[in-house]
């Protein structure tokens, strides 16, 4: 499904909170099924453990309507994933 609204021009931040692309490499078909995901998507998998977010939401444009853009995201973000998080 992310495949198909990426060709609609749809951007998306994706969480994989358990792990299911973590490259495993005792499965060869695991990492095919993961190139084939990041190709389709024109996306790269960022492991937030060992390497920085690779944007900064913070960082102020000189557009306005590009502020209001990044801060429309960030905002639908947050209320996507905020109750998934839990107290911590």
């Amino acid at each position: 499904m992310l495949a198909q609204l990426t060709g609609h021009g749809v951007r998306f931040v994706f969480f994989d909170m358990n792990g299911e692309l973590e490259d495993d490499p005792n499965d060869p078909q695991q990492r095919q099924t993961l190139s084939r995901f990041l190709e389709q998507t024109g996306t790269r998998y960022v492991r937030l453990i060992q390497e920085d977010l690779p944007i900064n939401p913070l960082i102020r444009h000189p557009n306005p309507t590009e502020n209001a853009q990044i801060a429309y995201e960030i905002a639908n973000l947050i209320r996507c994933f905020a109750p998934q998080l839990g107290a911590n």
